[in-house]
């Protein structure tokens, strides 16, 4: 913004005067003068000016104040302290230091990180990114009382310079070294460094984030965490480099003396939606298949895959976090992993999800560290000592981390989200630094199997080395296996030549609808994340709790029978009816969001729960790598094992062993017959005469080997 004036006021500190009795921000309410004596009344020593505000009312003042951000705010703080001992009754602390905090609501206003240069040195500047990293506060001497090691002389030193400086002799005996800090008399304030980086969505593809060193003293320190998004004025200022042998570089680092600095996250940020835009959406918003067309715009490039671009979409717009009174809280952010074999299009989808996301940040599974992806400590080159840096899942608070490749991350840096995906926070304790950072972060992820194409005889955990305690946390689960058929082959044959061969190739939504632009639905998943927290209505709650019932009630009368679904997954179908109800623009749930829902859910649960023995859901294949009947299986060679022990190693009777196991263990006599038959064909055990079982010489080898692939 420029300003047009014809010449700086000669006496700042009389149009500050005038500026902070007269200006009113509406009639007869005059702001900086009530302000002024509230401060007075509370024995503040700072006060907060809009920089629109001085703009409006003195605007070569405001030009001063861009132009010579130092000098002029030296004199608009003598205005303040003449006013505030005005209020005060004529008497204020001269020893304490006052501050004119300067800030802005206008964006316009606003300096990309990345293009400020020399001509912004010393000028007044207003940048907005996010909070990187963090130091501890430590003391800064800012008077220094200095005590002579010879006569105990004590001189005061004014420290305005980087540098300690002491006295250069001693006014009493003129001795000239060994000066000794004496700290009770000396004055202190806080201090602490800061690193500011560049949006992550405003980062052009290929660039490396720029970012910038910032200085907080007296009450502005602490004012954000790593992770925040924060909204800082301050001035451009920067300090000579020197190179190891203490000699002094022509060339400088830039860095910001941070006048005021406010701290926000990403759910908290302004829309900036006009109404014309609310509108739109609203329009949008009434379509009746508006989720069906948001999930097909989401990956237009991509053919089918509906269900994954679905899945992808609802882990977008999230849930409703729910905070109760007791402090405890519950997760609104919904996790995704699709895996599948290679070139179905699941790295893609995560592309597109990254680009359409209003906050997101895309990293690699090969190239992330637990440090990376949670936070790390780091050791500081100036004397601020150790910092709190954020990673990947602190920066994308409130938005969504997407992990490619996530089976290639080292499992030791996969622990290390197992609390960000559930609690939501980041704990760190290293190096005398304890600290919790938030992370309300969903995870949208992709995972090759380990041996090339996933196998549905093994479990999840089996196909793509992944614990289960990771597995667990993910909502949804999505296989996708690229499986030959001649009519789909044709259709994806024909799309993608299509793709490489003409200008453009039209992709419609359900009844031929135009797909929603990119730009578009980004401003709307912003809008719908800030405004729309759907409740279930008690149809809605009636259809997910008989869905979790009825998939619970499968063989319940059979103790040793696979559990479907848990506790965990109910959450998740309620995360996941909130998403599509927000997804319309609504505040409540309808019967129609919680059947989809669980349509998805359903699908969800056969590509990662169904046992391929049985055709039954088996929850125990994510929850603990183990099909059911596995253990079911191990149980019953511990049992006959024990009998044959105690029979001195000969066989036992097969109908004696049957009645045993049906009467102590309370198993149905059926299924007892159809796991011996299982253990018979597979040659763990036999008949050495019709009507006994014994264990096959190799038995016992064959079972620790059985056992210890399983693990």
């Amino acid at each position: 913004m420029v300003i047009d004036i014809d010449q700086y006021p000669a006496h700042p500190k009389h149009n500050f005067e005038d500026f902070f009795k007269n200006f009113e921000d509406s009639p007869n309410h005059f702001k900086y003068r009530e302000e002024i004596q509230g401060a007075a009344l509370r024995k503040k020593t700072y006060i907060y000016v809009l920089f629109e505000d001085i703009l409006s009312y003195d605007p070569p003042l405001a030009e001063l104040l861009r132009e010579a951000p130092e000098e002029t705010l030296r004199e608009g703080i003598d205005a303040l302290k003449d006013l505030l001992k005005f209020y005060a009754g004529g008497k204020i602390d001269e020893d304490l230091d006052y501050f004119v905090r300067i800030k802005t609501d206008n964006n316009s206003n606003e300096e990309n990180l990345r293009k400020l240069r020399a001509v912004h040195i010393d000028k007044l500047v207003y940048i907005y990114g996010i909070l990187i990293r963090a130091s501890q506060i430590i003391p800064q001497i800012t008077i220094a009382y200095f005590e002579c090691p010879v006569c105990q002389q004590v001189t005061k030193v004014d420290q305005i310079e980087d540098v300690l400086i002491a006295p250069k002799q001693c006014s009493n005996c003129k001795n000239k070294s060994g000066f000794m800090v004496t700290s009770k008399d000396s004055t202190f304030i806080d201090w602490q460094s800061i690193r500011v980086q560049e949006l992550p969505e405003e980062l052009s593809p290929g660039r490396v984030p720029y970012s910038i060193k910032g200085i907080l003293t007296h009450d502005l320190v602490d004012k954000a965490r790593p992770g925040d998004r924060v909204k800082i004025t301050g001035i451009f200022k920067t300090f000579v480099n020197e190179n190891s042998r203490g000699k002094k570089s022509t060339l400088f680092t830039p860095y910001l003396r941070i006048l005021s600095i406010e701290g926000k996250n990403a759910e908290e940020e302004d829309l900036n939606i006009s109404p014309e835009d609310e509108k739109e959406y609203r329009r949008l918003a009434a379509k009746p298949s508006i989720q069906e067309l948001i999930a097909k715009s989401v990956a237009p490039s991509i053919l089918g895959l509906d269900h994954l671009k679905m899945a992808a979409a609802l882990s977008l717009f999230g849930g409703v976090r729910k905070e109760f009174k007791d402090g405890s809280a519950r997760r609104g952010d919904i996790h995704v992993l699709f895996i599948g074999d290679p070139g179905t299009g699941k790295s893609q989808i995560l592309k597109q999800c990254a680009h359409i996301s209003p906050q997101a940040i895309y990293v690699s599974g090969k190239g992330s560290s637990a440090a990376g992806l949670t936070a790390a400590v780091v050791r500081e080159n100036d004397a601020s000592g150790l910092s709190l840096e954020a990673g990947v899942l602190v920066l994308a608070d409130g938005g969504n981390a997407i992990i490619d490749e996530f089976d290639k991350m080292d499992n030791r840096d996969r622990v290390a989200i197992h609390e960000a995906m559930e609690q939501q926070t980041v704990s760190v304790a290293k190096a005398g630094i304890i600290a919790t950072l938030r992370a309300r972060t969903s995870i949208i992820a992709a995972a090759n199997p380990k041996m090339g194409r996933y196998s549905e005889y093994n479990t999840p955990t089996d196909n793509i080395n992944l614990s289960p305690p990771i597995l667990s946390r993910f909502d949804l689960i999505f296989v996708v296996k690229d499986e030959p058929n001649p009519t789909l082959d044709q259709e994806m044959a024909d799309f993608i030549l299509d793709l490489n061969t003409q200008e453009s190739v039209t992709v419609t939504g359900p009844n031929k609808e135009p797909l929603i632009p990119s730009m578009v639905l980004q401003k709307y998943i912003k809008y719908a994340r800030s405004k729309i927290f759907p409740k279930l209505t008690p149809e809605a709650r009636k259809i997910i709790r008989d869905f979790y019932i009825d998939l619970r009630k499968a063989d319940r009368n059979d103790e040793s029978a696979a559990i479907a679904v848990v506790a965990r997954h109910l959450e998740g179908y309620i995360r996941i009816s909130e998403a599509y109800a927000k997804m319309a623009l609504r505040n409540y749930v309808t019967e129609k969001d919680a059947e989809n829902a669980l349509e998805l859910a359903k699908r969800s649960l056969k590509d990662t729960s169904t046992d391929p023995n049985t055709g039954k859901l088996d929850v125990d294949r994510v929850l603990t790598g183990l099909p059911a009947v596995t253990a079911q299986i191990t149980g019953f060679l511990d049992a006959i094992k024990h009998k044959i022990d105690a029979n001195k190693g000969d066989a036992i009777n097969e109908q004696e062993f049957i009645d045993d196991m049906e009467f102590s263990k309370n198993i149905e006599r059926g299924r007892i017959e159809r796991l011996l038959e299982k253990l018979k064909n597979d040659g763990i055990i036999f008949s050495p005469i019709p009507g006994t079982i014994n264990l096959t010489p190799v038995t016992d080898k064959n079972k620790k080997g059985f056992q210890k692939q399983k693990k």
